[in-house]
C-alpha cells in the first residue's frame, strides 16, 4: 500500500522567537502523550510529568479515545484516562479509526474489533488489511487489493496493484503494466461502488481533499477536480495534497504555497514546505532549519528545530539538539531534551513523518508491524 510522506519549509517575515526550554505548560487538559525514554515507551501529561511510566516497547498515540500499547512482544489497547482495557495478547494491532480497529491474533487469525473491544468479524484468507476510512478498509488477497464494507463484505473485488483511502467518496487505485523488462502503474479513480469515477489515467495520484486532487501525468503535476479538470495549470514539478484549504507545489526546484482559490500564498523560493494543521504549517529552509508559518505565509516560529510533526491538540513534537520535545502553538517549548522518539519520528536523518504508521496488519510479515 502506498503512502506519503509529508514534509517542511519556511517563510518570512513577523518571527517569535522561541524560548522558556522547561516551562511546563498546558495545551490541552486530559491529554496523555506517548513518549519515548531510553527503550521503553510511557504517557505523559501537558506538565510533562508520567502518567504511564515508560514499561512498553511500543505506544500510540489516541484515537477514538483507544491507543494501542506493546508489552512482551504483544498488542493490548488503553483508554484515554490510561486504563488497559484488554489483555496483551495480539501479534498486531492497528490504530481505531471510524471506531474500529484490526488485530492480529496468537493463530494468526485476523479480527475487527470495537472500541468496547468487541469482534465484529474475522478476515479469512487475507495477506492485508487496512484501517476503515469512510466505511471501507482495503484488503490484500492473492497480491491484489480490494475494499470491505463495515460488516466484513468484500464490496470491492480484490483486482488492484495498489489502493490508497477513500477520501471525499473517491479512492485512488492502481495497476502494474509491464513493456518489455520494465513495469510501470496507471493509477485512477474508483467509486464507493467500485465504478470508475475518472476514466483518465495517471503516474502517481494522491486523494482528494478540498474537492481536488494532486496528480502527475506525462511528466507534469497538477491539481485536478472530479470533472477531471485541471484547475491551475501543469506547469508544476510536483503538487502535494491540499489540507485545510491549503496545498503546496514545487517549481523551479523550490516550493510555494497555493489556496484551493488558486490563489499564490507564497512564491516558490523554499525547501519544502509541509500540511497545515491548527492554523500552522512545518516550514524549512534547508537541514535542521525547521520551523512554522501561518496560513498568510508568515512565519509564527522561527527555524531552529531539527525537524517537527505537525500540530495536534495545541501542541506538536521537535527534535532539537538530538533529543525530543513538545511545541505550543505560541512557540513555547516544554519537556525539551528529555525524550528519545516520539510516535511518527524516524530517526534524526528522516525526522516526522506526517501520517500514522500504525494503520495496516500484514500476515505474511515476520517482524510485527507495531
Amino acid at each position: 500500500m502506498n503512502f506519503f510522506k509529508y514534509s517542511f519549509i519556511f517563510c518570512c517575515s513577523a518571527i517569535l522567537f522561541v524560548g522558556c526550554n522547561n516551562t511546563k505548560l498546558k495545551p490541552t487538559a486530559s491529554i496523555l502523550i506517548p513518549v519515548k525514554t531510553g527503550n521503553n515507551w510511557g504517557y505523559i501529561d501537558s506538565t510533562c510529568s508520567f502518567k504511564l511510566d515508560p514499561a512498553f516497547e511500543n505506544a500510540g498515540e489516541f484515537h477514538n479515545n483507544r491507543a494501542f500499547v506493546i508489552k512482551a512482544g504483544h498488542a493490548a489497547y488503553i483508554n484515554d484516562s490510561g486504563r488497559v482495557i484488554c489483555p496483551f495478547q495480539f501479534l498486531q494491532a492497528t490504530d481505531f479509526s471510524d471506531s474500529l480497529a484490526f488485530v492480529l491474533d496468537k493463530n494468526n487469525s485476523i479480527q475487527c474489533i470495537d472500541v468496547n473491544m468487541k469482534t465484529k468479524f474475522t478476515l479469512k484468507d487475507v495477506q492485508e488489511v487496512s484501517i476503515f476510512k469512510q466505511g471501507l478498509a482495503s484488503i490484500k488477497q492473492a497480491d491484489k487489493y480490494g475494499f470491505i464494507n463495515k460488516t466484513g463484505k468484500v464490496v470491492i473485488p480484490c483486482q488492484y496493484d495498489d489502493v490508497l483511502f477513500f477520501s471525499e467518496g473517491l479512492c485512488a487505485v492502481a495497476v502494474t503494466k509491464q513493456i518489455e523488462d520494465s513495469t510501470y502503474s496507471e493509477w485512477t479513480y474508483i467509486d464507493a461502488t467500485g465504478k470508475t469515477a475518472i476514466d483518465s489515467v495517471f503516474e502517481v495520484a494522491q486523494n482528494f481533499n478540498s474537492g481536488l486532487a494532486a496528480v502527475k501525468r506525462n511528466g507534469k503535476w497538477s491539481w485536478i477536480d472530479k470533472k477531471q479538470k485541471d484547475v491551475f495549470g501543469n506547469e508544476f514539478e510536483e503538487c502535494q495534497s491540499f489540507k485545510n484549504g491549503f496545498a503546496a507545489y514545487k517549481k523551479d526546484g523550490f516550493f510555494g504555497l497555493i489556496n484551493k482559490s488558486g490563489k499564490l500564498i507564497l512564491e516558490p523560493s523554499y525547501a519544502i514546505i509541509g500540511n497545515f494543521n491548527e492554523g500552522l504549517a512545518m516550514v524549512s529552509l534547508g537541514p535542521e532549519t525547521v520551523g512554522f508559518i501561518d496560513t498568510t505565509g508568515v512565519i509564527k516560529i522561527q527555524p531552529q528545530f531539527q525537524s517537527a510533526s505537525s500540530f495536534h491538540n495545541g501542541f506538536c513534537y521537535i527534535f532539537k539538539d538530538n533529543k525530543i520535545g513538545l511545541l505550543t502553538k505560541s512557540g513555547r517549548l516544554f519537556c525539551t531534551g528529555q525524550f528519545d522518539s516520539a510516535p511518527g519520528f524516524l530517526g534524526a536523518d528522516f525526522g516526522f513523518v506526517d501520517f500514522s504508521m500504525n494503520t495496516r496488519i500484514q500476515i505474511n510479515e515476520v517482524e510485527n508491524e507495531l
